[in-house]
């Protein structure tokens, strides 16, 4: 595996949806599960699949490009909920996300996320 990046999150992060860094739109592109389109820069919805570290379990994200500015800002939203209450993740928090390197396995499992740590609960 191949880490992609490291975040802490934030309030939104862990309540709503997770900040995508805009430098690696192009591995959610690639690695889209929407067969029906092809993956172009002018796609606002790319949909795919994590698995945790173990590869046990998967979540379906839906990565979409909010346009509110001439910046794209992409976003985890669809299913992201899902993650943050089967992990028990609140903010402060810290993922990361891995791209499998692995080619015999990659189209199956393109991505996993782990939980680096816990913010001690106060």
């Amino acid at each position: 595996m191949e880490l992609i990046f490291t975040k802490r999150l934030t309030q939104t992060d862990a309540e709503t949806r997770l900040s995508w860094p805009t430098k690696h739109m192009n591995l959610l592109r690639c690695s889209s599960i929407d067969l029906n389109r092809s993956p172009n820069r002018n796609d606002e919805k790319l949909e795919f699949k994590v698995y945790d570290i173990e590869g046990r379990n998967a979540w379906s994200l839906t990565c979409t490009t909010r346009r509110t500015s001439k910046f794209l800002k992409p976003v985890i939203s669809g299913g992201w909920t899902r993650f943050i209450k089967d992990n028990g993740l609140c903010k402060n928090d810290e993922i990361a996300f891995y791209k499998n390197m692995d080619p015999a396995s990659y189209i199956d499992k393109p991505f996993f996320i782990g939980v680096i740590s816990k913010a001690p609960q106060g």
